[in-house]
């Protein structure tokens, strides 16, 4: 058993025997659900069936038959505008690490240290 288990079994161990009971029954099912996908997907039928579904799919793209997702077929734009922030080592969420509307339209970034 691994050492990281080994720990999480401890820490199980300080449960209730009813919470002990919750968590020892979605372990198994847990296991038992992996074991049954290993399954599936070593059947060679299953490599079949995903051979040809990836197949109509690079067929649907080809053929430009998709779409976005969005199920009413039309993007709604709510009206926001969100400004992208500069994130790296000390920044601050006060405002100061927003970058200036024209370098955001531009796509310029400051140089580092600016």
């Amino acid at each position: 058993m691994t050492e990281l288990l080994n720990k999480a079994f401890e820490a199980a161990r300080k449960l209730s025997p009813e919470d002990q009971d919750a968590l020892g029954s979605e372990l198994l099912q847990r296991i038992s659900a992996d074991a049954r996908w290993e399954e599936l997907f070593e059947d060679p039928r299953s490599r079949t069936f995903f051979a040809k579904m990836a197949a109509e799919v690079r067929a649907d793209i080809a053929a430009g038959d998709v779409d976005d997702g969005d199920p009413g077929g039309d993007r709604v734009d709510f009206g926001l505008s969100v400004k992208p922030l500069r994130m790296g080592i000390g920044s601050q969420t006060d405002g100061q690490d927003r970058l200036p509307e024209d370098q955001v339209a531009s796509g310029k970034r400051p140089k580092a240290g600016t």
